[in-house]
């Protein structure tokens, strides 16, 4: 990156986010291993996500826009489709959001949009045994696709973010 940084033929650099929550893997009761993943993924969105752009605008200077292209919680194996994972789509969303407001971020992109097999993705086919989709429904859902509709009018309209304080 720091090489990288120093040539002049570009004028955006792509970024990948995952959270890794390999510390919380193999945590029992499952109770509390939602509970470690929930402590982490808050703290990266809130905590860590400013410091990683920090970092790369460090690298890469104010004048090169920051793309992310692919973001989201590293392994769907255990997390994929669940609340926690909608509520962390929603809580990163919402900081990508800042950021983009302040101009770090020019573009952030959720992966993945459509995929096969049950994990994280927004839409997905349908199988044949799942019986909580609409009649007629090519595509199921995942838990994420919720905080992307909430969100709906954030994107559609003409809508920003003011800084705000709470005042007691």
């Amino acid at each position: 990156n720091r090489l990288l940084s120093k040539e002049d033929f570009y004028d955006s650099y792509v970024v990948h986010i995952y959270k890794s929550l390999d510390e919380c893997d193999k945590i029992l009761p499952v109770e509390r291993r939602f509970e470690c993943a929930s402590v982490k993924l808050s703290e990266f969105a809130s905590v860590r996500l400013p410091d990683l752009i920090g970092y790369y605008r460090n690298i890469f200077g104010n004048s090169r826009k920051m793309w992310v292209t692919e973001w989201n919680i590293e392994k769907p194996i255990q997390y994929g489709n669940t609340f926690l994972q909608a509520i962390y789509a929603a809580d990163l969303m919402m900081n990508m959001l800042k950021a983009n407001a302040r101009g770090d971020i020019e573009f952030f992109v959720y992966h993945t949009h459509c995929e096969k097999w049950y994990g994280f993705s927004l839409i997905r086919p349908k199988n044949q045994s799942e019986l909580m989709t609409e009649p007629g429904a090519v595509f199921m859902r995942g838990s994420a696709y919720f905080p992307f509709l909430f969100m709906k009018e954030i994107f559609d309209e003409d809508v920003f973010l003011l800084d705000t304080d709470v005042a007691s």
